[in-house]
């Protein structure tokens, strides 16, 4: 043994004000919880100011009497993008403006570097941790209804059957007309009205309705044309713990796509490849998304325990294991709604390399893209900061400095690094609190179905709240199982009986490790 010498940076409070487990999370990841003082003073100083960004700036537009909206979560705190739409004689016209947070983050500045640093906030169970300070984030980079905001507008020209055909950028002044949520929205799109009709005037109810008739149209037409050009949908399902005032877990929400959160995701990524398309036909450096193909390993790795259990059929097998696109959304559509669809989208998925970002422009495999950058998220993602100041450039034909093309490679792999662990962090939050959830819930029974397999055991998802538990193999029987790898499978020696990927469970909640966000699982008979 040896002694160690340790300094305490800063308490924290007592374990009876704080939940230690998500503490914990927080100071494994090196998550930064606090702002230093010069930023926070830098953005006390910082405030809208409309009129005089557009004295100063005589190419920035006046936008604020075109109808837009923003759509969010109805929980949302920051509203970073809002939408307009209106068809015309030849197609359709679509706008997308972004918080202009560029023009208030400047290169090298306090705030600049804490955001380099954090590169992205970290959306926790119980929290959010923020990139930019609460002025910023929530306040003046926020498009809040009926207030003047500072944007970065996309205008992009559609044809009748949704391509585009030429997109326009600018520095801009915008003005939200209303704040709905995706359940308003949905609601409206089934015929119910009057969860919209109590979010926006009288005056504008009319002309909103009609532009989110347009945006569904849109959203429509762009995922047929990203459908036929091998773009690959993934379904998710984003499982949230509801928490009480003391954060104790009390429920578990469970959102899926929507056509509200279609027509969200539809306009984001048309401005995303759009910009991306400008900076990318300049040749200019910036902070682009780029996702390459995975390999063939992984992809036969992927489908032959798909094949075995019958998910999948050989020949569209065949064609995914050497990297055609078109079979993998065939084969996501051919499960959809069926037994298999979860297993299956979540093994395809599991074979895909993970999106980072590079300075130059590599293309994007998963959604069939030439050119592709996040644009749209600025007030959460700093990459997005980067576009956003490579397009102003471009727009007033200025270039960058050498010392932040000298930065850029590093900055992108940090940001790469950064968001893996935010993403983590936030996995693993969810699990402690879903673990928390079911403390109260040994023995009660459910259906799950089994998304993984080890020797050790079987990883199963369960059907209400989507949670992972493990129903280790020692639970399985008296008999010897032999995991058989290439199928995903654990075989009875004695009996043959076989648990493979896909496969339907009944369990009961056994016991629970909060602190790992464990669930263990009994088989019920």
């Amino acid at each position: 043994k040896s002694a160690a010498v340790v300094t305490i940076e800063r308490r924290v409070g007592s374990a009876e004000d704080l939940d230690m487990n998500v503490e914990a999370t927080i100071a494994s990841y090196g998550l930064a919880t606090e702002f230093p003082i010069k930023a926070l003073r830098q953005a006390e100083k910082i405030s809208v100011d409309a009129d005089k960004a557009l004295v100063e700036d005589v190419s920035r537009h006046d936008l604020r009497e075109e109808l837009c909206i923003t759509v969010d979560p109805a929980d949302a705190k920051d509203f970073d993008d809002a939408v307009g739409a209106c068809q015309t004689a030849d197609g359709f016209e679509l706008w997308v403006h972004i918080a202009d947070v560029a023009h208030y983050v400047k290169w090298d500045s306090p705030i600049d570097l804490e955001a380099r640093m954090r590169t992205c906030s970290a959306y926790l169970v119980d929290r959010v941790l923020p990139m930019l300070p609460e002025k910023l984030c929530n306040d003046v980079c926020s498009l809040r209804p009926a207030e003047d905001r500072l944007a970065m507008s996309v205008k992009m020209k559609l044809s009748s059957s949704g391509k585009i055909l030429g997109a326009t950028a600018m520095n801009s002044v915008i003005r939200s007309r209303a704040r709905l949520s995706y359940d308003q929205v949905d609601s409206y799109l089934q015929g119910d009205v009057s969860g919209l009709d109590s979010a926006v005037s009288r005056e504008d109810a009319g002309a909103i309705k009609e532009m989110i008739d347009v945006l569904n149209q849109i959203r429509a037409l762009r995922e047929e044309i990203r459908e036929k050009r091998g773009s690959v949908d993934f379904e998710s399902v984003e499982t949230r713990v509801v928490l009480d005032e003391n954060n104790k877990p009390i429920g578990v929400s469970v959102r899926e796509r929507t056509q509200a959160t279609g027509l969200i995701e539809e306009a984001m990524l048309a401005a995303n490849e759009s910009v991306a398309h400008m900076l990318s036909q300049h040749d200019l450096e910036s902070a682009y998304r780029v996702h390459e193909q995975p390999s063939p390993e992984s992809l036969k790795l992927a489908v032959t325990p798909l094949v075995a259990m019958g998910a999948l059929e050989p020949g569209v097998a065949s064609r995914i294991a050497i990297g055609d696109q078109t079979a993998l959304q065939e084969a996501l559509e051919s499960v959809h709604g069926t037994r298999y669809s979860r297993v299956v989208n979540a093994q395809l998925l599991r074979a895909q390399k993970r999106a980072i970002y590079l300075p130059t422009n590599q293309g994007h495999f998963a959604l069939g893209a030439d050119a592709y950058c996040h644009f749209t998220s600025p007030i959460r993602r700093y990459p997005d900061v980067i576009v956003h100041r490579t397009l102003k450039r471009l727009l007033c034909g200025q270039t960058a400095s050498r010392a932040e093309l000298t930065a850029l490679p590093d900055i992108c792999s940090t940001c790469s690094e950064q968001e893996r662990k935010a993403d983590a962090a936030a996995r693993v939050t969810q699990k402690i609190k879903l673990a928390e959830y079911y403390q109260s819930r040994l023995g009660e029974e459910t259906w799950g179905t089994i998304d993984g397999c080890e020797r050790f055991g079987l990883f199963i998802t369960l059907d209400d709240t989507y949670a992972d538990g493990l129903l280790a193999v020692r639970d399985l029987g008296h008999e010897w199982y032999v995991y058989d790898q290439e199928t995903l499978a654990l075989i009875g020696e004695s009996t043959g009986k076989t648990y493979r990927i896909g496969g339907r469970v009944r369990v009961k909640i056994s016991g629970v490790n909060v602190a790992r966000g464990q669930i263990d699982l009994a088989l019920v008979e």
